[in-house]
């Protein structure tokens, strides 16, 4: 007999969990790609080890929504174990009406404690899939347990299979045929055995797809950095090939002929640095890509870049760590390294927040680069390059950065290269109204330093106000937070306004130089005043000690794992000032 089938409310998650190599995040990936084809928004995610090291474990999650997601997701409806015993440790994640789907024959036995089957609370929903056996009839290695698993996930979901295909043909881009087909027929398989065997008796909830709403892109965080190099006019991008350094080469591959700057592939990130830093003295716009500990090896051609006045610009990926075991985690903890440099340097720092924030950031980074005469970092994070978001694409340049441009002379007006008989570079801090020879400039570090503090001061006077969150009374506490910290502090302020605290947020894009006439009246509204940001030293909030000469709460911890809504809650909870203390808190 068949059940009505309760309509989706809100976010609907979906976790692929498996082992290395069990294919969860490609699984993860085409969901979304084929949710965004049907007009559904749409993000997907996934944490997994160091791909060195070849080994553990591996969580994909695709969020589906009708409306454009607001934040990240912290539970769970759909859990798919593509591995009994890694499944196991994911379930308290799962919502109390959750779908379970797992192996119902394995190749051999599983011991009691180490089958999920027998872990699955009263109130959810499990399902045995045959995977392997659907695999192995769809194509004769049985590899395609994944997306068996997928189509069983789209049947349930009642997501249309038509629309399945062409996103899995897009992430196979560039691979055999038969390797597409053999992916296409293992869902077929899922989605069939799921349609007859599953659906009919089950009462979840399905996911409805618009009837005429057009497609959506997703659009990952490195695709959006590869497009921002184009739409900027960058001449080179040089990089060494690591992960994810190599997630933006293949974008920039992708890109066309005539749109695609020259790539450089560097032995290491100093190699990287100098090829980019050739360039720009050469009078071309060109970009580092550096990952991890690669910005220490960039930092020396950045601090020559800042002393000689060449715009070469640093888009860095952060992650946990310096170890290669810590490659693939995320983290915020290279904000000081990438602000300071040898002789009391500085450089421009901005820190996006999200897909659309990576596109903005590195066009503003290239032009206020050019503009400004300095070198200038992008601080990106690991989960933003592998994040996919849906997004309105293609993105414009943004105005900031077209008027950056219009004030900007053009590049063999700017910088010549060295040696270039009359070639002159300009060392002025407020514009282009003195002049040296192209030696000079480079041989007067000390007055090029001088300088190009001054060009940090116009260009933070100059730059448009934080982005802020709730009104403009007073506020019992203020939480500043930065790149990918800034989502999870806006959700957290959100439910913590909706229990009646009085909170509100700052979330600058230009982290360094710090705004301080914004951040100091933002400042001065709050009784507390936080910080939110993924490492365990506080960076920002050392910062913003030292510029505002008040305490700053740190609300963070080390990286590894993103910042969530809730862990932000409870630090906004904790910090409060007392009710008694100065007043009450808002009613």
């Amino acid at each position: 007999m068949k059940v009505p089938r309760r309509p989706l409310t809100g976010d609907l998650v979906v976790c692929f969990c498996g082992r290395a190599g069990d294919g969860a995040r490609a699984a993860g990936r085409v969901l979304a790609r084929a949710a965004a084809g049907l007009g559904l928004h749409a993000r997907h995610a996934a944490a997994y080890p160091a791909e060195i090291r070849g080994a553990g474990k591996t969580l994909a999650y695709t969020a589906i929504t009708r409306e454009p997601l607001r934040g990240p997701c912290e539970r769970v409806d759909v859990l798919v174990a593509l591995s009994d015993p890694l499944t196991i440790p994911e379930l308290p994640r799962l919502n109390a009406d959750g779908l379970v789907l797992y192996e119902n024959n394995p190749p051999g036995y599983v011991a009691e404690d180490m089958a999920v089957a027998g872990y699955i609370a009263p109130g959810m929903f499990g399902y045995g899939v045959p995977f392997r056996d659907l695999a192995a009839q769809a194509e004769s290695f049985g590899r395609g347990r994944n997306f068996v698993a997928l189509g069983a996930v789209a049947a349930l979901l009642d997501l249309p299979a038509a629309a399945f295909p062409p996103a899995i043909a897009d992430h196979f881009t560039g691979q055999a045929e038969t390797v597409r087909d053999a992916a296409v027929r293992s869902f077929e398989m899922g989605f069939e055995y799921a349609r007859t065997r599953l659906v009919a008796t089950h009462p979840w909830r399905a996911l409805p797809a618009p009837g005429d709403k057009p497609a959506v892109t997703l659009v990952t965080g490195a695709a959006a950095i590869a497009a921002a190099c184009a739409a900027a006019g960058v001449r080179l991008v040089a990089f060494y090939p690591v992960t994810p350094a190599d997630r933006i080469r293949a974008e920039l591959e992708r890109l066309p002929a005539e749109e695609r700057p020259v790539l450089a592939l560097a032995a290491d990130a100093a190699a990287a640095a100098a090829h980019a830093y050739g360039a720009v003295a050469a009078g071309r716009s060109a970009v580092a890509i550096t990952v991890g500990s690669g910005l220490a090896a960039a930092g020396p051609l950045l601090d020559q870049a800042a002393a000689a006045g060449l715009p070469l610009v640093a888009v860095h990926v952060q992650t946990a760590g310096p170890a290669a075991a810590l490659g693939t985690s995320t983290g915020q903890g290279d904000l000081l390294a990438a602000i300071h440099g040898l002789s009391d340097v500085q450089r421009p720092v901005l820190a996006p927040a999200s897909t659309a924030d990576c596109f903005d950031a590195v066009c503003l980074a290239v032009r206020l680069a050019a503009r400004w005469r300095t070198p200038a970092v992008v601080l990106a994070d690991f989960l933003q390059m592998e994040r996919g978001e849906t997004i309105d694409w293609p993105r414009p340049l943004p105005a900031a950065a077209a008027a950056l441009a219009a004030a900007t002379p053009a590049p063999d007006e700017a910088w010549a290269p060295p040696g270039t008989p009359g070639g002159e570079r300009l060392v002025s801090a407020g514009g282009p109204d003195k002049r040296s020879g192209a030696t000079e400039a480079v041989a007067s570090c000390p007055i090029a330093v001088g300088l190009h503090r001054g060009r940090l001061n116009a260009l933070a006077a100059g730059w448009a106000p934080p982005e802020s969150f709730g009104g403009d009374g007073p506020l019992d506490l203020g939480l500043i937070a930065w790149g990918a910290a800034i989502e999870p502090a806006r959700e957290a302020l959100r439910a913590a306004a909706a229990r009646g605290l009085r909170v509100g947020g700052c979330f600058p894009r230009l982290v360094w130089p710090l705004q301080r006439s914004a951040l100091a009246a933002f400042a001065a509204r709050c009784r507390v005043l936080g910080a939110a940001e993924l490492n365990a030293s506080g960076q920002l909030a050392g910062l913003l000690e030292h510029a505002l000469a008040r305490p700053v709460a740190r609300l963070g911890r080390a990286g590894g794992e993103p910042l969530t809504e809730s862990e932000l809650l409870a630090g906004i909870e904790e910090a409060l000032p007392p009710a008694d203390a100065k007043g009450k808190r808002h009613e």
